[in-house]
C-alpha cells in the first residue's frame, strides 16, 4: 500500500491564514519574530535559563501592549461603522486621543467624536469598550489594590514597575486602594446589618473560632506639615473555620467588643455554623473574648484558652486561674 507523503515545505491553510494576519499587523509580527529569535538562541553564547526567562517576559509584555493597541484600533473602526449604520445623519466632528491604563501600560487610540441631528457631541467608544478616559482596567485595579493593601503606596508603585515593567504614580495606587476599600466597607456594612443568628438546620459539625486584639498606633488625618496627633487603638481580629476545611473567614474592627462579637458571629456563619454545630472558640484568656464567646455562641460554644497563655499566666502567678480552670491544681 502506497503512503501519501506530505511535503513539509508546503504551508497548511491555517499557517497561510496566520501569516496573512501577521502581515496586516507588522508590529505584532516584529514581536513574534523577536520571541522566536530568543527561543532559537543561535547567536552568541548560550544564555542561562534566567536570562531567557527575563527576555521572554519583556517580549511578552511588548506583545501584549501591541496586541491591545491593534485591537482597539479595529474596535474603533467597528464602533464607527455600527454608529453610521444606525444613524445615517451622524458626521465626524473631530478626533480625540483616548487613553487608559492596563497591566501592559498606557494604551491610546485616536477616536472619532460624532454629532447628529439630535446630539452635538457623541463619544460612543469608551462606553462600548467598558473603559473611561485616563482610567484603569479591572485587572490593573486589582493589582494596585493588592499591592496597596500589602504595604505603603510608594513601595507598592515600585512593585508595579518591578512586576509589570511600567511606572505608575503613587496617587494611582492610593486612589485604587482607597476606592476598593470604601466599596468593601459598604459591602461589609450591609452584610453586618443582617442577623447572624439565622442559621441552617444542618451545618458543619465543628467550627473553630478565634479572637484576639492588638494595639496599633494611628495618625490623625490632616496636613503633612508639623506633627499630627497620634494615639494607640486596639484592633480586634476574629476568624472562623470549619473543621477539615482550608478556608478561613476573617473580620476586624476598631469598634466595640459588641461589634467585634457580631463580626465573629458572621465569620462563624460563613464558615458553616448551623443549629447542629459545636463552636470551639479559642483565645488568649482576655475577658472580652470569653464574654463574647458566651454571648455569641451561647450553649453551642466551648471556650478554650490556648496553652501558651495559660502557661504564661501560671508562671506569673495568676491565682485567678485556679478558680476558673480547676485542672491547673492537679
Amino acid at each position: 500500500m502506497k503512503k501519501n507523503i506530505t511535503d513539509q515545505s508546503e504551508f497548511t491553510r491555517q499557517e497561510i491564514e496566520m501569516v496573512e494576519h501577521l502581515r496586516q499587523h507588522p508590529e505584532m509580527m516584529v514581536r513574534v519574530q523577536s520571541i522566536l529569535e530568543i527561543v532559537r538562541n543561535t547567536a552568541g553564547p548560550l544564555k542561562t535559563a534566567d536570562e531567557i526567562e527575563e527576555l521572554l517576559i519583556q517580549e511578552m509584555r511588548r506583545l501584549g501592549h501591541v496586541s491591545l493597541s491593534q485591537w482597539v484600533i479595529q474596535a474603533e473602526e467597528r464602533v464607527s461603522t455600527e454608529l453610521k449604520s444606525q444613524d445615517p445623519t451622524v458626521r465626524s466632528r473631530k478626533k480625540k486621543t483616548l487613553k487608559w491604563w492596563c497591566v501592559f501600560g498606557l494604551v491610546s487610540v485616536r477616536e472619532r467624536i460624532w454629532r447628529s441631528q439630535t446630539a452635538n457631541y457623541l463619544r460612543p467608544l469608551p462606553k462600548r469598550l467598558g473603559i473611561t478616559a485616563r482610567g484603569r482596567s479591572r485587572r490593573l485595579e486589582r493589582v494596585l489594590t493588592d499591592f496597596g493593601c500589602e504595604e505603603a503606596f510608594g513601595p507598592a508603585a515600585e512593585r508595579v514597575r518591578e512586576h509589570y515593567g511600567f511606572e505608575i504614580g503613587v496617587s494611582a495606587v492610593r486612589g485604587a486602594t482607597l476606592k476598593h476599600a470604601h466599596r468593601a466597607r459598604e459591602k461589609l456594612r450591609a452584610q453586618y446589618q443582617q442577623s447572624f443568628r439565622v442559621l441552617p438546620a444542618v451545618g458543619a459539625a465543628y467550627v473553630i473560632a478565634q479572637a484576639d486584639g492588638t494595639l496599633l498606633r494611628t495618625v490623625a488625618p490632616g496636613s503633612r506639615k508639623g506633627k499630627r496627633p497620634r494615639e494607640w487603638k486596639e484592633m480586634r481580629l476574629v476568624a472562623a473555620q470549619a473543621k477539615d476545611s482550608a478556608t478561613t473567614f476573617y473580620g476586624a474592627t476598631f469598634g466595640s467588643v459588641e461589634e467585634t462579637g457580631r463580626r465573629w458571629g458572621h465569620c462563624a456563619r460563613q464558615a458553616g455554623w448551623g443549629l447542629n454545630s459545636v463552636i470551639h472558640a479559642g483565645g488568649d484568656g482576655a475577658g472580652w473574648v470569653q464574654r463574647q464567646s458566651r454571648e455569641v455562641f451561647r450553649e453551642q460554644g466551648v471556650f478554650l484558652c490556648d496553652f501558651f497563655h495559660v502557661s504564661d499566666h501560671v508562671c506569673l502567678g495568676d491565682t485567678r486561674l485556679r478558680s476558673h480552670f480547676g485542672f491547673i491544681d492537679a
